[in-house]
């Protein structure tokens, strides 16, 4: 891969977090990765009318950065949406809350916004990964 065709991208994982009897979920950054990202269009990704799908994109290459189904894949991280230490985000919880004993998350993982795309299937192609990412309109 050309150094020059590669995006920096972050990499987060969804964690399913029971609030008080509610689940929500929350995504945790695991990584940061380059990528070669491209829009391919082609017969497979057109939608029982006929209509192409554009918020398909594949991403590409040499190195393995160990992301899976579901992960989602951000370009950037939101100021508004900052992202939070775990432990930034208990401190956030029980000053609304006004308890003293709230368990959030348990690790110390940073807490970011939701992502932008959420990768859909993987492939090895020769030496090269491909990832394929839809784009993430929330659950």
């Amino acid at each position: 891969m050309l150094l020059k065709d590669l995006k920096k991208v972050y990499i987060s994982r969804p964690e399913r977090v029971n609030l008080f009897g509610e689940y929500e979920i929350r995504w945790i950054l695991v990584a940061i990765a380059y990528l070669n990202l491209q829009q391919d269009v082609n017969e497979l990704d057109r939608n029982s009318f006929g209509e192409v799908n554009y918020d398909i994109i594949k991403a590409r290459t040499d190195k393995n950065y160990n992301i899976k189904n579901g992960y989602g894949i951000s370009f950037k991280i939101d100021e508004k949406e900052k992202a939070l230490t775990v432990n930034e985000m208990n401190k956030i919880l029980i000053k609304k809350l006004d308890i003293l004993n709230v368990e959030y998350l348990t690790k110390d993982f940073i807490v970011v916004g939701k992502p932008e795309y959420r990768v859909l299937n993987q492939s090895i192609v020769g030496q090269s990964y491909l990832y394929r990412l839809e784009q993430y309109h929330g659950d």
